[in-house]
């Protein structure tokens, strides 16, 4: 580790009780920092048993506790190895005698051993990803932080992913009966980096109908196995609503009556899995991805422009646009081709079985400081003026733009020219266009209007409600 963390974090804002509790009451030197919670945050400096300090950095941290452990007040972290550090507001010490901390969730960055951030300037190796701090001056951007604290606000908890967790541990010990070598696997947006509060939980649950762990045969196989796990389900006391869908791919539907986590289960729909492993590898190459896609999704949703039912764009189409966006649309990129830098990896010849969802991150450090508001501008703006939709194709796979001819022609099983017509997003893996809902003019046209609306309003009024409170 560091000799010192030389960071600079931000402190999202608290409820608005908080101010209430004793901690502020009790304490006047607490008062002053604690009332800037309520104006979008307190800056604080953080420190590792030294007193050297930094202000070029900062990082935003989601407090799942704060509290005060004795009549002196204060906060503490609990940091690497248990070590506690200490806060600094405004060029004032608080304390570090609480014998409470303030924990961090899943945005917690990991630190490398190895690697001064502020030195180290290569782009890729094999260990485990360091998500790049975020610039001091980011913060001076009323939108930036107006995204981060709605983000922080919607995002997926830890409380719920844990829920999710014990829920498909019950499912798959019950399925085990009828199925005794299967695995049930989270995939999207539960799993990837990029859930909400209310995102919905996908699993795909994966048999061996043969020697290999092979894709069973949607139309036919998928139904009958789907109608076994029906009937397992039907016996348990905390399934709800348990619904056989026969769609393209065939999914059942249920809900947990303990938690209320509504439930889409396929069987050996494997791409699943795969996009999910690469998509949580992306959420965590740059620590500004997640926020953005998260509140490009909230956008989406508000515009009514995010429901492929209604031949308009997905959430995984969405997520797959703010990548390419981030690998294309801006300078210097913020993301890189995952597929191209670490191509076995990645590749769809990687035996299902192989896949670990929580593979370590390959670094990756990019050098772009644009701010969350910058960045959101910049997304409507490129999708609006620098994106022909016409001639353009988006490839994560390539990090790249590529012609429309170019996919409609590429072989895959799944693949064919007639499915890539008004908005062209290549699937990284089966290399089809996951945005094929979106191909009605008239719906696209809408589409289209609402980005170039909302890209002239946020640049006019610099405020995030202008587009997000609609």
């Amino acid at each position: 580790m560091y000799p010192w963390l030389r960071n600079y974090f931000l402190l999202p804002p608290l409820p608005p009780t908080f101010n209430n509790y004793h901690v502020a009451s009790h304490h006047a030197d607490l008062i002053k920092p604690l009332s800037l919670i309520d104006t979008g945050g307190i800056y604080v400096y953080f420190e590792a048993n030294n007193n050297k300090r930094s202000r070029n950095y900062i990082l935003p941290i989601l407090i799942n506790d704060f509290g005060c452990g004795n009549g002196n007040g204060g906060f503490s972290v609990s940091g690497r190895n248990e070590k506690n550090y200490k806060f600094h507001a405004n060029d004032k010490f608080l304390n570090s005698n609480s014998n409470r901390a303030i924990r961090f969730s899943s945005m917690k960055r990991r630190i490398s051993k190895d690697k001064d951030p502020d030195t180290d300037t290569s782009n890729s190796s094999n260990t485990e990803g360091y998500q790049p701090p975020m610039k001091r001056q980011q913060l001076g951007d009323p939108i930036h932080c107006a995204i981060l604290t709605t983000y922080l606000d919607c995002k997926q908890t830890e409380e719920i992913y844990l829920k999710k967790m014990r829920l498909r541990d019950a499912i798959s010990t019950a399925l085990r009966g009828i199925y005794s070598d299967c695995h049930l696997f989270v995939v999207g947006s539960s799993e990837n980096g990029f859930g909400s509060k209310t995102s919905d939980m996908d699993m795909c649950l994966l048999i061996r109908p043969n020697e290999l762990w092979n894709e069973v045969d949607q139309r036919v196989e998928a139904p009958a196995h789907l109608r076994n796990v029906y009937r397992v389900l039907k016996k348990c006391e905390f399934i709800q609503k348990l619904e056989l869908i026969t769609a393209k791919v065939p999914i059942l539907k249920f809900r947990d009556r303990i938690s209320g986590v509504e439930v889409d289960l396929n069987v050996n729909n494997t791409v699943g899995i795969r996009n999910t492993h690469l998509l949580r590898c992306y959420s965590k190459v740059d620590p500004r991805v997640s926020p953005l896609v998260g509140i490009v999704k909230i956008w989406a949703h508000v515009q009514d422009i995010n429901n492929a039912k209604l031949m308009t764009i997905s959430s995984y189409s969405l997520t797959l646009m703010v990548i390419h966006y981030l690998q294309c649309g801006v300078s210097p990129a913020i993301l890189p081709s995952l597929q191209k830098l670490h191509p076995y990896k990645f590749s769809s010849r990687v035996e299902i079985q192989n896949i670990d969802i929580n593979d370590p991150v390959p670094v990756y450090l990019s050098k772009n400081e644009m701010s969350l508001g910058e960045l959101m501008i910049g997304f409507l703006d490129y999708f609006t003026n620098r994106y022909d939709f016409r001639t353009d194709a988006m490839s994560i796979r390539t990090g790249s733009k590529v012609p429309k001819f170019v996919v409609q022609n590429q072989r895959s099983m799944k693949n064919n020219p007639g499915q890539w017509k008004c908005l062209c997003i290549e699937e990284p893996f089966e290399l089809t266009n996951t945005a094929r809902s979106v191909y009605d003019d008239g719906v696209f046209s809408r589409v289209k209007s609402v980005f170039q609306c909302s890209w002239r309003r946020l640049r006019e009024t610099k405020k995030l409600g202008s587009i997000i409170h609609c």
